[in-house]
């Protein structure tokens, strides 16, 4: 049986309906960024300061992948899996990469904040 059509043809109202319940699930699951409140994504406020945040980027529906694409990869995440512990486990080298994205962006100097902790 070939896999269904990507991304399917939805009318306007079952769009608008897939989007509000993607957010819905966003905002109770806490996939969510903290704006600052003098960021661009940050509505106007008036003298009262609060917390403001929006939803992480989503994707709506899957993106076709060739099997055979997905078959190598799985062979090679043995070799990633390796990768990626050694460089998590080397503070000092990720530091100093990352230092300039921590100096630079909200979020990631957020998480830089959280990882020194």
């Amino acid at each position: 049986m070939p896999a269904p059509a990507l991304p399917p043809e939805l009318t306007l109202p079952q769009l608008n309906t897939l989007v509000s319940e993607v957010r819905s699930y966003q905002l109770t699951h806490g996939s969510l960024i903290n704006t600052h409140p003098h960021s661009t994504f940050s509505p106007p406020t008036t003298h009262l300061s609060f917390p403001t945040a929006h939803p992480v980027g989503a994707s709506l529906f899957p993106s076709a992948y060739p099997r055979s694409q997905f078959d190598r990869a799985q062979k090679l995440q043995h070799i990633f899996n390796e990768l990626y512990a050694a460089v998590a486990c080397d503070e000092v080298w990720l530091e100093g990469v990352l230092r300039p994205l921590i100096e630079t962006d909200e979020l990631g100097g957020g998480c830089g904040e959280c990882g020194r902790r």
